[in-house]
């Protein structure tokens, strides 16, 4: 397993968008980054996508972070408009609260990258999963971002994105299941 420490604006401009940052952050706001993958740095036809999706289409979105059950209750995605590959980033929850006006803090999550389009995709560098996990103590995140897995997009509205998912990292990170998320401005 690799460990390395960054700022928390450079991990999410790597996890959003992929382009260079400079980390000069102080050492009080490194979060620590786990990045697990058997697929990192190699062709991802070699790797493929590694989940059953099938499964994953008619039942609720849930399973392990960090070891515990966790399961989606809701969420919400914003647009990311790069030049390169507009997106949503989406934030998938266990908990409930006010969507668009509201962001649980401290609490235990899935990040994702969606794409603007209906279809199936596998997850890959440009369109990765992370599980945020705050742990039983409630500390800052661990984050883990995997590559493995697919997903699928089958509405996208204005105002909400629905679909199913499987992704899986190391021992105790692996989601399958549907989800419906709200579109905030």
């Amino acid at each position: 397993m690799r460990r390395s420490s960054m700022s928390p604006v450079c991990f999410s401009l790597l996890l959003l968008s992929f382009l260079g940052c400079d980390d000069t952050a102080d050492e009080a706001d490194e979060v620590p980054v786990v990045m697990d993958d058997p697929c990192l740095g190699r062709d991802l036809i070699e790797c493929g996508g590694g989940g059953d999706i099938s499964q994953s289409e008619s039942a609720d979105l849930g399973g392990f972070l960090g070891g515990a059950p966790w399961f989606f209750i809701q969420g919400h995605a914003q647009l990311l408009d790069t030049a390169d590959d507009p997106a949503l980033i989406a934030y998938l929850f266990g908990t409930e609260y006010d969507a668009c006006n509201d962001f649980p803090m401290g609490v235990s999550h899935l990040l994702a990258d969606l794409p603007l389009a209906t279809g199936k995709y596998m997850l890959s560098g440009a369109r990765s999963l992370t599980f945020v996990n705050y742990g039983a103590e409630g500390r800052g995140p661990g984050n883990v971002m995997t590559m493995t897995g697919d997903l699928i997009i089958d509405t996208l509205t204005a105002d909400e994105v629905s679909g199913s998912m499987y992704a899986r990292a190391e021992a105790g990170y692996e989601v399958s299941g549907r989800f419906s998320l709200t579109i905030c401005p």
